[in-house]
């Protein structure tokens, strides 16, 4: 039998949750790259395209595990079995890689092939240059210009062309730190490059929200909040003269809510139902000259909770989100390395007065009760979860109803135009109810969408407008309404939910004990221990 592989020489004060669960995903992690020196796909890390051959096109986004390497290199926390210039060799196998994988235009791909992603591209540039940051000398002469002659044409083609389907704050957030990071560590005269970053960063800090929330296809999500969060604290290190400290302020305050008493984060409340949490921004936020202590008790709780596996953590992650999580568990670990560190201030989940807090904007109520935490989306009929301050977890995934037929039929669509009525701790919510009808995969769908890729799709213009139609069926649009169902919500004391029609139909109400998704996300749904089957 095979000896276990050691752990990473982490000291005692500096271990944490983030730092050893990055260490223990890295042979999971690196086992997806092509290290054949004889295979042109040397260094790429998608194993379905150059391994299996499964798919006819090779993901860019797995290029960026080379700036969590990077980073567990700066914090000496490696194992002993992955010395330094492994990982120097491994991080210059990745930019080499992503280099074969980028297309004449500049860009690189994640769903399929020819699809010039702005949101790929641009993260790749990010996390290659975050590499070259935090290794520094250790990377100079050769290994560093071909760094920079790879990142090149990924900021030409993100300096050229505009992500046009919505507004992604994740994906812009990424981008705007790889623009200044290149007039940091590439060309400092670059003035396109550079002008993109700030035209971007003004994009962002505009449609910020007065309640602190950044949007994600319009709307507000704690999961992928979290990691725009750490994009913008990590650009924050880099330009402290930007004026993102009050902006961070306001969105860790928001942020902060959706933190629940047993170590969850997130969840089928947020606009895009993702309940991972992103431990970077706060981690950051938490040291350093930021010191801010609420930042320090978000990463303070999230770690703790990540430490006990009570929330969706690195192991819960499947290959295409594996990446961008270690890179931010390790990003979090070396923060918390910052020798100097704020006091945690208390979580709204923690603090010992009652509350109902409504953010009308992001449609979202958090209540806080002596013996409950609650958060309620408006803007989807009333989903939400209720978390006991003993554990217990109740998740409602808003008003359900089955029809004869075996069909679903939701509240839970997201629209800002459901009739609100909050007076006191009684909740109100009118919300249409529609259809929940799922879209799979198959082989004449693909065929069709093949042949748009390779035909009319090389067209930016007439890509961008099949993925806005693409958006509009899967996550934004809503078929038609049959009825208005009607929650009312007690958010007092004692929590309590009623559900009524503003009809007779041949509906029964159902109350699953899982999560029900009425919309197409990828990033939701991982799994979390508490899950039932």
């Amino acid at each position: 039998m095979a000896a276990p592989l050691p752990q990473a020489n982490i000291p005692a004060q500096e271990k944490s949750p983030w730092a050893c669960q990055a260490v223990a995903a890295l042979p999971r992690l690196l086992g997806n790259f092509c290290t054949d020196p004889s295979n042109p796909s040397l260094g790429q890390g998608d194993r379905r395209f150059w391994k299996w051959k499964l798919v006819d096109f090779g993901n860019g986004s797995f290029q960026g595990a080379a700036h969590g390497l990077a980073v567990l290199l700066k914090a000496g926390f490696l194992p002993e079995w992955l010395p330094e210039n492994q990982i120097l060799a491994w991080i210059r196998h990745m930019v080499q890689g992503a280099r074969t994988l980028t297309r004449a235009n500049g860009s690189l791909e994640e769903a399929f092939p020819h699809e010039s992603s702005f949101c790929v591209t641009g993260l790749a540039a990010y996390d290659l240059l975050s590499a070259l940051r935090w290794t520094g000398e250790r990377m100079a002469g050769e290994a560093r210009d071909e760094l920079l002659s790879t990142v090149a044409p990924m900021l030409r083609f993100v300096v050229r062309n505009d992500e046009t389907h919505g507004f992604i704050t994740n994906h812009l957030a990424a981008t705007t730190a790889a623009c200044f990071l290149w007039n940091e560590l590439g060309d400092p005269s670059d003035t396109l490059v550079l002008g993109r970053g700030q035209d971007l960063l003004e994009r962002i800090l505009g449609a910020q929200s007065q309640e602190g929330w950044f949007p994600e296809y319009g709307g507000a999500d704690a999961g992928y909040m979290s990691l725009a969060l750490g994009y913008l604290a990590d650009l924050h290190t880099v330009r402290p003269d930007l004026g993102l400290a009050e902006p961070l302020t306001r969105a860790v305050e928001f942020l902060s809510h959706f933190a629940h008493p047993d170590g969850t984060f997130g969840g089928v409340y947020g606009c895009r139902n993702t309940r991972i949490f992103y431990p970077a921004g706060a981690a950051i936020l938490a040291g350093g000259e930021t010191t801010h202590g609420l930042a320090a008790g978000l990463d303070k709780a999230m770690g703790r909770s990540a430490d006990a596996g009570n929330c969706v953590t690195l192991a819960a992650m499947d290959d295409l989100n594996l990446v961008p999580l270690f890179n931010q568990y390790a990003r979090a670990a070396l923060a918390r390395t910052e020798p100097e560190r704020a006091e945690p201030d208390s979580l709204p989940c923690e603090e010992a007065e009652p509350f109902v807090r409504h953010f009308p904007e992001a449609g979202l109520v958090a209540a806080n009760q002596p013996d409950y935490y609650a958060v309620v989306s408006t803007h989807k009929g009333g989903a939400g979860c209720t978390v006991g301050k003993q554990g217990d977890h109740r998740l409602d995934s808003g008003p359900l109803y089955r029809d004869t037929k075996g069909r679903f039929w939701s509240g839970q669509s997201y629209n800002t135009n459901n009739t609100v009525n909050l007076e006191g701790s009684s909740l109100t919510i009118a919300a249409p109810l529609r259809r929940i009808d799922h879209q799979l995969p198959t082989p004449g769908r693909f065929l069709v969408l093949r042949f748009l890729n390779v035909t009319l799709m090389r067209s930016r213009w007439i890509s961008e407008w099949i993925k806005r139609l693409l958006v509009k069926f899967l996550i934004t649009g809503s078929k038609g309404a049959v009825a208005t169902n009607t929650r009312t919500i007690t958010l007092g004391s004692e929590f309590a939910v009623q559900d009524s029609l503003d009809k007779e139909l041949d509906l029964k109400p159902v109350a699953p004990n899982t999560a029900v998704y009425a919309t197409h996300m990828a990033t939701s749904g991982f799994f979390q221990p508490g899950d039932k089957a």
